[in-house]
């Protein structure tokens, strides 16, 4: 697992089952977020007062689910794609974000 950290250092390599929810919070989003009128897909930003900012969203489905966290007192922080998980699978390569 790859995280990008808020100085814009990179750790890399972390182990996800040693990791836990505190690592996610000097993070920024693994992906730069864009958009423009008449993109296909449906991106942009939630003010999220969980988090007392922007929380970045890729799709309408995100959205949903940001607002609906926004709305449970369970849900203490929101991060947006915080990391890249990374694996070889039959000598390839494989990413996920």
């Amino acid at each position: 697992m790859s995280l990008r950290r808020t100085d814009g250092e990179i750790d890399e390599d972390l182990v996800w089952s040693t990791t836990g929810p505190d690592v996610f919070e000097p993070s920024l989003p693994w992906r730069t977020f864009r958009w423009r009128y008449g993109q296909k897909h449906y991106s942009g930003t939630h003010w999220s007062s969980t988090m007392r900012d922007h929380v970045v969203y890729g799709s309408g489905l995100e959205l949903t689910c940001l607002i609906y966290a926004d709305f449970d007192p369970e849900v203490t922080a929101i991060f947006a794609q915080p990391f890249l998980l990374s694996t070889t699978v039959d000598g390839h390569r494989r990413r996920h974000t």
